[in-house]
C-alpha cells in the first residue's frame, strides 16, 4: 500500500496540479525558472532555452498550441506565441 501511494505523489508532482505556472507571452527574456512543464496555449517559437537537452537544439522548433512538454526549464525566450511555466 505504502508503494501504491508512493506512486500517486510521484504522478501528482509530474501532474499539473498544484503548481506555481508563470506565464509568458512576450519576446524578453525569462530567468530563474525552476520550470519541469511547458504548456503552449498557442503555436510558440523557441528563440533560447535552458538547459538545453541532449541531442539536437529545441532552439527555433515550435510547440503547437496545446501541447504539454514535460522539459526542465531553468530560462526561456520566445520569438512568439504564449505558454506557461510549471513550478513546483
Amino acid at each position: 500500500m505504502k508503494n501504491i501511494e508512493k506512486r500517486i505523489g510521484e504522478l501528482v508532482d509530474k501532474s499539473l496540479t498544484n503548481t506555481k505556472p508563470y506565464f509568458v507571452s512576450d519576446t524578453s527574456p525569462h530567468s530563474n525558472l525552476k520550470g519541469y512543464c511547458i504548456k503552449a496555449i498557442e503555436d510558440t517559437v523557441i528563440s533560447a532555452f535552458k538547459p538545453l537537452p541532449q541531442g539536437n537544439s529545441i532552439v527555433g522548433e515550435t510547440i503547437l498550441a496545446g501541447d504539454v512538454w514535460y522539459i526542465p526549464c531553468t530560462s526561456i525566450t520566445l520569438t512568439s506565441g504564449a505558454c506557461f511555466i510549471y513550478q513546483h
